[in-house]
């Protein structure tokens, strides 16, 4: 599991300079671009290229950096239970809010007091 470990971090640190490289890579065209009086309307072929390469060595460093986890496991009370069984708490209810004070069979009340 450390190698793993250490492969997924590594992979997610270049991906993230990738990703950031490329960015200002972009900064510098779009200013670039605004002194030559361009006009933008895509990013350079590169740094599309880049930016997805970044991508994908960051998903694949967490990736790999999530391997190495645990499962929780669940308690010796609770592992043959089922979700709906186990949730079986009442819902949440609120008897004096003031909407109360709205409805029609309160205003019947007010007027016989």
């Amino acid at each position: 599991t450390q190698s793993t470990w250490g492969i997924g971090k590594g992979s997610l640190f270049v991906g993230l300079v990738l990703l950031l490289h490329y960015g200002y890579v972009n900064f510098q065209y779009r200013q670039y671009l605004k002194l030559v009086d361009g006009v933008y309307t895509y990013p350079p072929y590169e740094v599309t290229v880049g930016v997805f390469a970044g991508l994908a060595a960051t998903i694949f460093g967490l990736v790999e950096m999530s391997k190495s986890f645990l499962p929780i496991k669940a308690s010796h009370t609770f592992h043959d239970q089922t979700i709906d069984s186990s949730l079986t708490q009442i819902p949440f209810y609120s008897f004096s809010h003031r909407g109360k004070a709205l409805s029609r069979d309160n205003e019947g009340k007010k007027k016989r007091s």
